[in-house]
C-alpha cells in the first residue's frame, strides 16, 4: 500500500496541467493515520484532567454511612438505565480496570467522574454494556478482554477462550477494531523501529503491553498471571497525586446528578448517586432571596430589614403561618455550617479546568444561609406538627445542592437516568488504577437490616411503654406511643401507633393497631420499619423512610411512579408479630401506584 501511494503523489506533483479544483478536493480527503499517531495515542485516554466538578461541601452534608435507597429496586428504561427521582441511591457493582501497569485503588484514594474517551471508547463501552446484559460471562473473562483492548492485542492472536468472549460481546465492526484496525496492518518490524526512538519511560509502557499480549495468546495463562502484569502490588506513590482528593469526594455528572465512588479493590465499586429536588428560587429587586417553592407542596417567603431576615411565612397544607427568626441562634448555626462553603465552591474546577464563577459560589452560600435561618425559625412548628410539616423541611435542607445543580445544568428535570456501565472513575493519583464501573450489581448475602428489630406485640395492651426493651441482638431501646397527624396520612384506617426506638442510632420498628387494639399485619394500614427512627433522626427518617413511600414528590398522583408500593413493602416489610393472627387492613400494595397515592384514594 505504501509503495503504491508514492508514485501517485509524485505524478500529481509533476503534472502542470492537472485541474486545480480536483486537487483541492483531494486535499480535503481524510488523511491516512501516521505510525506515530497510531502508537502515541492509547486506546483509552480518559484522565483526571477530564474529571467533572468536585463538590467538596457535599462530603459532610451526606456522609458515607447515610441511608441510601438501593438502586436495584428502581425501574429501568429500555436501554437498561436506572430511572431515579430526587433522593440518595446506592449501587455496589462489578468494576473493571481500564489502565494496565498501575496500582489498585487503596484506602484514601479519591476518585471523580470523567467521561470515557479514546480511540477504543466505543469498543470498551460495548464490552461493559453487553457484559451487564449477559451475566453468564464471568467478570474475570470480561476484565481480561478489557486488558486485551488496552494492550492493543489483535483478536487473531488471542487464545480461543478470549476470542470466544470477544465474539459474545462485540459485533463484526468492533471485532475488526479489536483485531488491530489500522494498527493491525502495520508490520511488527516497523513498530519495533519506532519503539527504539521512544524515551525509556514510554518504552517501558510498550514492553509491558507486549508482555501482556504474549500472555493473552497463551491458552493456559491464568487470571493471576494477567493480574500480576496489569495490577502492581503495593500502594501508589503519594508523590504522584495530582491534587489532594479524599475518598468519597462528590463530583457533578452532566446527566443531572451528583456521584461518588468507593472502590473496593479494582473489581468492586460502591457508587452513590444524589439527585437533589428541583426548587424555584425567587429574588426581590435587590437580589435577595424572597421566596422558595417546590411547585407542589410548600412555599416559603421572607421579609428583610437590610440584609437581615425579619419574618418567615410558610404556606403548606392549605394554611399559612408566620414566624420571626432568632438572629443570635441563627448566626451561630449558620457560622458552623457554611464557614468554608464559599471557599470550597470557589476552588471547584469544572470540566476543561474552567473555574467556578465566584458570583455563583456566593449565590450557593446565600441559599445555604437562607435555608438554615428559615429552618431555625420554623423549628418549633415542625416539632409540634411532625410529620405533616417535614416535606418542606427536607427540601429546604437540599436547597444548596439544588441551587448548585440548577447552575451547573441549566434546565433540570427531577427524574434522571443513571447508566452504570457508562461511568468512569478517575483517580487523583496518576499511579492508581482507573475504574470503569459497570456490570451486574453485587448482591451480598446475610441478614437484612430489619430482621433483628423487636416483633410488634399482638395487642396494644401488651406494649410496655417507656421501659427498656432490647432488640434481638441486645441493642437497647424502648417502645413509645407516637400517634400523630401522620398516622392517617400514611396508614389509613389505623387507629394507634407505637414505635420501638433505639437508645443510640440505628433502625427502629413501627407497629399500627386497629380500632379493636389488634396489630395490623398487612395492607396499607400496617406499620413499616424505619431505617432511621423519627424520634432521634428526623431529617434522615424523612429522606430515607418516608420519601420513598411518597414517591419523592407528594401529591403527584398521575406521574409514572419510579417506586411502586409493592416494591416499597418488600424493602420495608410490615412486622407480623410473633404468633399474631393475620389482620389485613386497607388495600393491598399495588405495582401501579405509590403507597402514598393509594392512601389518598383509600381515604
Amino acid at each position: 500500500m505504501t509503495g503504491a501511494l508514492v508514485p501517485l503523489l509524485l505524478l500529481l506533483g509533476s503534472c502542470s496541467s492537472f485541474d486545480p479544483a480536483v486537487l483541492d478536493k483531494l486535499k480535503k480527503l481524510p488523511q491516512l493515520p501516521t505510525l506515530e499517531s497510531l502508537l502515541n495515542k492509547p486506546p483509552v485516554t480518559t484522565s483526571f484532567a477530564d474529571a467533572h466538578a468536585e463538590v467538596a461541601f457535599l462530603d459532610n452534608t451526606i456522609p458515607e454511612n447515610a441511608r441510601a435507597f438501593p438502586m436495584t429496586s428502581m425501574p429501568r428504561d429500555p436501554q437498561g438505565r436506572y430511572l431515579l427521582g430526587p433522593g440518595l441511591y446506592e449501587l455496589e457493582a462489578q468494576s473493571y480496570c481500564i489502565k494496565a501497569g498501575t496500582y489498585a485503588p487503596s484506602e484514601g484514594d479519591g476518585y471523580l467522574y470523567a467521561p470515557l474517551k479514546g480511540p477504543r471508547e466505543k469498543v470498551v463501552r460495548a464490552i461493559l454494556r453487553r457484559s451487564a446484559e449477559k451475566p453468564e460471562i464471568e467478570q474475570h473473562d470480561v476484565q481480561v478482554l478489557l486488558w486485551a483492548v488496552i494492550a492493543r492485542a489483535k483478536l487473531r492472536d488471542m487464545n480461543p477462550q478470549l476470542q470466544q468472549t470477544a465474539t459474545a460481546l462485540l459485533d463484526a465492526r468492533e471485532l475488526f477494531e479489536l483485531n488491530g484496525g489500522a494498527l493491525g496492518l502495520i508490520p511488527p518490524e516497523m513498530i519495533d523501529k519506532y519503539m527504539a526512538r521512544l524515551s525509556p519511560q514510554l518504552q517501558k509502557v510498550f514492553r509491558a503491553e507486549q508482555q501482556l499480549r504474549q500472555h493473552l495468546a497463551r491458552a493456559n495463562a491464568t487470571y493471576q498471571q494477567y493480574e500480576q502484569l496489569a495490577v502492581l502490588a503495593g500502594l501508589a506513590p503519594a508523590a504522584d497525586i495530582i491534587r489532594p482528593t479524599p475518598r468519597g469526594r462528590w463530583s457533578w455528572h452532566p446527566d443531572g446528578y451528583f456521584i461518588r465512588y468507593f472502590p473496593q479493590g479494582y473489581q468492586r465499586t460502591k457508587m452513590q448517586v444524589y439527585v437533589p429536588p428541583s426548587m424555584t428560587i425567587e429574588r426581590d429587586d435587590e437580589g435577595r432571596i424572597a421566596a422558595v417553592a417546590d411547585g407542589r407542596t410548600f412555599r416559603v417567603e421572607t421579609s428583610y430589614e437590610g440584609s437581615t431576615i425579619t419574618e418567615v411565612r410558610l404556606t403548606a397544607f392549605g394554611k399559612t403561618i408566620k414566624r420571626k427568626p432568632t438572629a443570635v441562634r441563627a448566626s451561630a448555626r449558620v457560622s458552623s455550617r457554611v464557614s468554608s462553603m464559599e471557599t470550597q465552591l470557589s476552588a471547584m474546577t469544572l470540566a476543561s479546568d474552567a473555574p467556578f464563577p465566584a458570583s455563583n459560589a456566593r449565590r450557593i452560600v446565600e441559599a445555604a444561609v437562607w435555608s438554615l435561618v428559615v429552618q431555625q425559625a420554623l423549628a418549633a412548628y415542625v416539632k409540634e406538627n411532625f410529620p405533616c410539616s417535614v416535606e418542606f423541611v427536607s427540601r429546604l435542607w437540599n436547597l444548596p445542592a439544588s441551587a448548585l445543580a440548577d447552575l451547573l445544568d441549566g434546565l433540570r428535570n427531577e427524574e434522571v437516568t443513571f447508566d452504570a456501565s457508562g461511568n468512569v472513575a478517575v483517580p487523583a493519583n496518576t499511579s492508581s488504577q482507573r475504574l470503569a464501573s459497570g456490570g451486574e450489581p453485587v448482591r451480598e448475602p446475610g441478614e437484612r437490616w430489619f430482621e433483628s428489630l423487636p416483633d410488634c406485640p399482638c395487642r396494644w395492651s401488651d406494649i410496655k411503654f417507656n421501659q427498656p426493651r432490647p432488640d434481638k441482638k441486645g441493642r437497647p431501646g424502648r417502645w413509645m406511643a407516637t400517634n400523630g397527624c401522620g398516622l392517617q396520612t400514611y396508614h389509613p384506617d389505623a387507629v394507634k401507633e407505637a414505635r420501638w426506638t433505639p437508645t443510640d442510632e440505628g433502625p427502629g420498628q413501627q407497629c399500627t393497631y386497629d380500632k379493636h387494639n389488634k396489630l395490623i399485619t398487612g395492607g396499607l394500614a400496617a406499620g413499616t420499619p424505619d431505617f432511621y427512627p423519627p424520634n432521634n433522626q428526623l431529617p434522615a427518617h424523612w429522606l430515607e423512610d418516608v420519601v420513598p413511600f411518597s414517591n419523592r414528590n407528594l401529591f403527584v398522583l398521575f406521574d409514572v411512579p419510579p417506586i411502586s408500593c409493592d416494591i416499597y413493602m418488600k424493602l420495608y416489610p410490615p412486622n407480623e408479630g410473633n404468633g399474631c393472627a393475620e389482620n389485613i387492613v386497607g388495600p393491598l400494595p399495588s405495582s401501579t401506584m405509590t403507597c402514598y397515592g393509594q392512601t389518598l384514594l383509600a381515604r
